[in-house]
């Protein structure tokens, strides 16, 4: 998912913790580290914003590549279509539960 990668990240398994995931600026060490997302990420914005479509599928996509688990709240049904296409891409599909009046799972 991460291109160009400086060095010293090339070899950092995609499950540790210091594994790069987005690129904040120009500058080679300047990476969104997995680290980063578990523990220190709040997105807020206004309707539209672009929290889901911008910062939500590097984030969906990247824990799910790492086993992670999770639980995503949404009355818009293109966001539920949105988080299966990323698990899907992640491999994790099979993995998802939805909860809906016509799921089976209410």
């Amino acid at each position: 998912m991460v291109e160009n990668r400086p060095k010293k990240y090339i070899e950092v398994d995609p499950k540790s913790l210091y594994y790069p995931v987005v690129k904040l600026s120009k500058d080679e060490n300047d990476w969104l580290l997995f680290e980063d997302m578990v523990r220190h990420c709040l997105a807020l914005g206004a309707t539209g914003g672009g929290k889901t479509s911008a910062w939500g599928k590097y984030y969906l996509h990247h824990m799910m590549k790492a086993g992670c688990g999770g639980l995503v709240l949404t009355v818009k049904r293109d966001e539920v279509d949105f988080v299966k296409e990323i698990a899907k891409k992640a491999g994790r599909i099979d993995d998802v539960i939805e909860f809906s009046l016509s799921s089976g799972h209410t």
